[in-house]
């Protein structure tokens, strides 16, 4: 099972970094840029703009550790977990 413990370190490395002072003071940066609302588009030239349950997510994993402002976006709980969904199914996860 070589795939999954390779997976499982990701994940690992991954939440070691999201309790990092470096992460937790980009994603403050994050926050305060977006105004502390949902960056969502949901149709109609609109975003979401909710201010509840605000997360950030990472536009690009391209400089994962060393991400730009431009590589993130503040995101509330609902349409993170809405936008990670869609995700899935269009690259066959989940099936």
């Amino acid at each position: 099972m070589p795939g999954k413990t390779r997976q499982a370190n990701k994940r690992q490395v991954y939440t070691d970094y999201l309790k990092s002072p470096r992460w937790r003071a980009l994603r403050a940066k994050v926050i305060f840029r977006d105004l502390g609302q949902c960056r969502m588009d949901i149709g109609g030239n609109r975003k979401c703009l909710s201010r509840n349950d605000i997360e950030v997510h990472h536009l690009t994993y391209v400089r994962f550790g060393n991400e730009l402002m431009t590589d993130l976006a503040t995101l509330c709980h609902d349409c993170h977990k809405r936008l990670h969904q869609q995700q899935e199914l269009k690259h066959g996860k989940g099936q």
